[in-house]
């Protein structure tokens, strides 16, 4: 139950921060809210690599659920740079690198631990 909860902690925080990070987008500027989003992650798995405790892996979890928000400023930073078939072309560059990073992440990553 406490993994459970630790992979349902993530969703829920991401629910809450993805509008208060539109908002910070739209206040400020993309560029800063992914290097917020960037930063927050950062610091989570950093925690995640020294958690001795479950209560750890939770407070680990918190950042990034509530900051994570880099697809998003991605995508907002493209539409904001870009017009027109250019747009199109280059979101579909950045939706072919999200998913082969889906594919071969976890495959890079099995071959190196």
């Amino acid at each position: 139950m406490a993994y459970g909860i630790l992979g349902s902690l993530y969703g829920g925080l991401q629910m809450v921060g993805a509008p208060l990070m539109g908002y910070a987008m739209d206040l400020y500027s993309r560029r800063l809210v992914l290097l917020v989003s960037l930063s927050a992650a950062m610091l989570s798995y950093a925690l995640v690599a020294v958690a001795g405790s479950m209560l750890m892996l939770y407070a680990s979890r918190v950042p990034v659920g509530l900051l994570k928000q880099t697809q998003t400023a991605s995508r907002a930073i493209v539409m904001d740079v870009t017009d027109g078939d250019a747009r199109l072309r280059h979101l579909g560059y950045l939706s072919a690198a999200r998913n082969c990073g889906y594919v071969f992440g976890p495959l890079l990553g099995s071959v190196l631990v």
